[in-house]
Order: structure tokens, then sequence, then C-alpha cells
């Protein structure tokens, strides 16, 4: 149960990254496969990949924290975008995001004799305390798993002021007039 699937989307289809063309409103999910990178001027871009293709998402500086947000991806995150595709170069240009799955982010475990942060020595070969000059083989200490700015599980949206004009804002779900049916209307009518 996504939030923005309970939500009336009717103008975003869902799609696999080959079926969407230029100018449509799509939704895709896949996965992240191009690690996220700001281009001068703010826009941030990353590659979102599926078993159909490869396409660049766009994520554009008018849209403030939420381009600060994709910033935060990694290559294996597994999230759902959606928004229109620009015709050439073809681009997704992202007007939602929500994160369906996160790669965990490990550091390296921390010295208990001195508190510091361990350095590697190699891939299977241990850690060394630069401080304090012990030494760990490698599965003696927890690796320490880092918190990501981001959520799993979470739907994340521009601030109101970058939507595109036929975006209809979030806070307006579920305050939708009342429609009467004519027969109410007729009753009101009479009195």
């Amino acid at each position: 149960p996504l939030l923005f699937y309970n939500l009336p989307l009717i103008r975003l289809q869902r799609k696999t990254i080959n079926q969407a063309r230029p100018y449509q409103s799509v939704i895709i999910q896949g996965t992240v496969s191009g690690s996220p990178r700001t281009l001068l001027g703010g826009h941030v871009l990353f590659q979102l990949q599926d078993e159909t293709g490869v396409i660049d998402c766009a994520v554009y500086e008018p849209t403030k924290q939420f381009r600060h947000i994709c910033s935060h991806l990694i290559i294996g995150d597994k999230i759902t975008v959606g928004g229109g595709i620009r015709a050439y170069p073809r681009t997704l240009n992202v007007e939602f995001l929500y994160t369906d799955s996160l790669i965990s982010i490990f550091s390296n475990p921390v010295c208990p004799l001195c508190k510091k942060s361990l350095s590697s020595q190699g891939r299977g070969k241990g850690y060394k305390c630069k401080k304090c000059k012990a030494r760990y083989k490698e599965n003696e200490l927890p690796k320490i798993q880092k918190i990501r700015p981001i959520g799993e599980g979470k739907t994340y949206l521009p601030p109101l002021c970058a939507h595109r004009h036929l975006t209809k804002p979030i806070i307006r779900f579920g305050r939708e007039k009342k429609r009467f049916n004519l027969e109410e209307l007729k009753f009101l009518k009479r009195k």
C-alpha cells in the first residue's frame, strides 16, 4: 500500500523504461544504476534501470530540498519515480520519488581501546588502529551501520512552488468538493 498508489494520479501511467515515450507522464519502478551527480547550476542526475533498459532521471534546481534527497540515493536502491519523459536527451523529469528498499551502508568498526575508527588493511586482512596501533581480524569486531538521510518506504515530493501546473498538490487530496447528484439538486430547487 504505497501512498501515491492510493492517490488519483490518473495522468500518470505505469510503464517500463522501454515502453515510456517522450511527452508521456509515467511511473517507473527500478533500481538506481548510476550515482547521483550534481551539474553546474544545481541540477541532479542519476540513472534508473529496470529489466528493459536504463534511463537518466533529472531533478532540477527549483525543486530545492527534493534534489538533496535524490542526491542521497546510492547504486542498488530500489525506487519508484514518476514524472514526464523529455524527448532529447531522453530523460525522466522526476516529480515524485518513493523508496521501495534502500541498501545498507556500513563503516569500519571502532577500536575498543581508544574509541577511534579503525582503518582497513585490505579485503580479508582485518583492521588497524592508527592511534594505538592495535590490530583486529576481519570478523572480530562488528561493522557500524550508517544512518541514511532518506527513509525506506517513504514518498518524497518537491515543494509546492516547484510542481508542474498540472500536478495536484498532495495536501489537496481528500479535500475534493462533494458532487451533488441530479436528484439532490432538483430537491433543493423545490424548497
